[in-house]
């Protein structure tokens, strides 16, 4: 570890010790959690979101929020918690990996 970080103080390139293969498989596993666990804690919020964007009234507070809590319970926050975490965890192996794959074919 001591000579890879004085190679690293003083510049050089340290492409031989890292090794591409399976780089772009990686960073698209990261990027599927991190798109998943996104998703997953955002739901509540892009529901509340939708539900006031198709609200007639367009006055929905606080208060309403809650009490739409209390009426129906927390798993009525969570409605399309699978097809959304889903889908952002697809598209974050693709971006990631992707991305992944092509700085490594540039470098």
């Amino acid at each position: 570890m001591k000579q890879w970080y004085q190679r690293r103080v003083r510049g050089e390139k340290l492409r031989a010790e890292w090794n591409p293969e399976g780089s772009g498989i990686k960073s698209g596993i990261c990027g599927s959690v991190a798109g998943a666990i996104a998703g997953a804690i955002t739901t509540p919020i892009d529901v509340v979101k939708t539900r006031l964007m198709l609200s007639q009234d367009r006055s929905i507070t606080t208060a309403c929020v809650i009490q739409q809590l209390y009426r129906s319970g927390i798993p009525t926050f969570f409605r399309g918690i699978v097809p959304r975490v889903g889908w952002l965890s697809i598209g974050g192996f693709v971006y990631l990996g992707t991305y992944q794959v092509i700085l490594t074919l540039l470098r």
